[in-house]
């Protein structure tokens, strides 16, 4: 559990440096946006593997039931970003330095249709010593659930349509 921690905040780092944008030639662009589609949804499934344990804790805390099950969708099946990342900065101070919101679908039991689309968002913090931690961590951090949003799936869940 730790070491998926310790590992997420080194991949975020990268990824984050690797996502941006560059601006070229429009054949280039085109190609590139291909490119960056396809590591958005290898990331977002990153992030999920990463906190399934905390996601699938936070179900069942929710429901009061340990027989939820939790189905991730890829941004084909859901118009909008499914891991929202956001940065606490000065002009907008958070209660953590990250914040990271999934949308999932839960189920009870073998239940074919959903019980609710939940919006599940974590405070991340980065540890500054990570003494603690084995020599191959590269980063470690404090991850604390803030806040579960469940919602009817008759109903639409409001997403933002600018996160990745």
């Amino acid at each position: 559990m730790m070491k998926k921690i310790l590992t997420f905040m080194s991949i975020v780092l990268l990824a984050i440096s690797v996502m941006t944008p560059i601006a070229n030639a429009e054949g280039h662009h085109k190609h590139r946006s291909h490119k960056m589609h396809g590591m958005h949804e290898a990331f977002n499934q990153f992030l999920f593997d990463q906190f399934d344990e905390e996601i699938n804790k936070a179900v069942s805390n929710y429901y009061k039931n340990d027989s939820m099950k939790v189905q991730y969708h890829t941004k084909g099946q859901h118009p909008h970003a499914l891991v929202k990342i956001v940065q606490s900065k000065e002009e907008n101070k958070l209660s953590h330095p990250y914040i990271l919101t999934f949308i999932v679908n839960t189920y009870e039991g073998d239940q074919t249709e959903p019980t609710g689309i939940d919006k599940i968002s974590f405070g991340v913090t980065p540890l500054d010593n990570n003494k603690v931690f084995s020599q191959q961590a590269v980063a470690g951090s404090k991850v604390e659930l803030i806040e579960f949003k469940h919602h009817d799936p008759k109903e639409k869940i409001e997403t933002n349509k600018n996160a990745e």
